[in-house]
């Protein structure tokens, strides 16, 4: 037993030192090499990076597919896209909300970007979407006045046929 050492005893340091690679024989390979430098000028390759959506293009399409979610589905949403689409637009109230953040400017791409060109089509976004709301609550208030009555033949009763 006089070969086993007390483990109290110091390790000299020439224990500790990584053992040297065995010799390269004839028929073995040679080790691994890093990786040479990429040539002068050469780029890795990086992610695509599109541009933002265009501000026009969502805000017409939350203005008329907004309640099939054609705005979310422009705006690289799809996951909220289809929930939008089954839903028909949260029975509207989803289509009005993504209208009034599109128009305000606070709706983002799916990156989180701001839509391009707001300040160029905010004034013209704001009344067009300002008129058509006009003339759908007008529609809404003086459809029943008018005996247009939620029915198919709405428009023959409205010109007094029967």
């Amino acid at each position: 037993m006089g070969s086993l050492k007390n483990s109290d005893e110091p390790v000299p340091a020439s224990a500790h030192a990584a053992a040297p690679p065995p010799p390269v024989s004839a028929g073995s390979a040679p080790p691994p090499q890093p990786p040479a430098a990429p040539p002068a000028g050469y780029a890795p390759p990086q992610a695509i990076i599109r541009p933002p959506r265009d501000y026009l293009h969502a805000w017409l399409y939350a203005l008329f597919l907004g309640f099939l979610g054609g705005d979310r589905f422009y705006l690289g949403k799809i996951g909220t896209g289809i929930l939008k689409l089954v839903t028909l637009g949260g029975l509207g109230l989803w289509w009005a909300i993504d209208l009034v953040l599109t128009i305000l400017g606070a709706q983002t791409d799916d990156q989180r970007r701001p839509l391009a060109d707001y300040e160029r089509w905010r004034k013209i976004s704001w009344i067009i979407t300002g008129i058509a709301v006009g003339i759908a609550v007008l529609l809404a208030v003086t459809r029943p006045m008018m005996g247009w009555g939620m029915h198919w033949s709405g428009f023959g009763t409205m010109l007094g046929w029967r």
